[in-house]
């Protein structure tokens, strides 16, 4: 059940922009652990965006390159100790050529990845 909703879906992108996808495809992937390890360890995990960095509660961060700016369209992110969404909204990752967006749903939901 937590593999299905954590790991269900993962799209394909067109290769114009290979350091944005694979930033793309790096912050899902650890946003998805991050959920995941939200559940496991019965904490609250809360993030923002800042640039070039992805601040989280647990006084982490995962940085991109400086070629690509994060972006959201709000202040907090997070996930809940049952899986689901703490504040819903949308991340961006920016790049001269392509935008990539990882969406977060209300409630119990999969982080998907768009190219914009």
């Amino acid at each position: 059940m937590i593999y299905s909703v954590l790991f269900l879906y993962t799209p394909f992108f067109p290769a114009s922009n290979l350091t944005a996808m694979n930033a793309a495809y790096q912050l899902l992937i650890e946003l998805r652990y991050l959920k995941l390890k939200s559940f496991m360890t019965m904490t609250d995990i809360v993030f923002y965006p800042q640039d070039h960095y992805l601040y989280f509660s647990n006084d982490s961060y995962c940085t991109v390159s400086d070629t690509l700016t994060l972006s959201s369209n709000r202040e907090w992110l997070g996930f809940t100790t049952k899986l689901t969404t703490k504040y819903a909204g949308s991340l961006f990752i920016n790049s001269a050529q392509s935008t990539f967006k990882i969406t977060f749903p209300i409630g119990l939901g999969i982080l998907k990845c768009y190219q914009l």
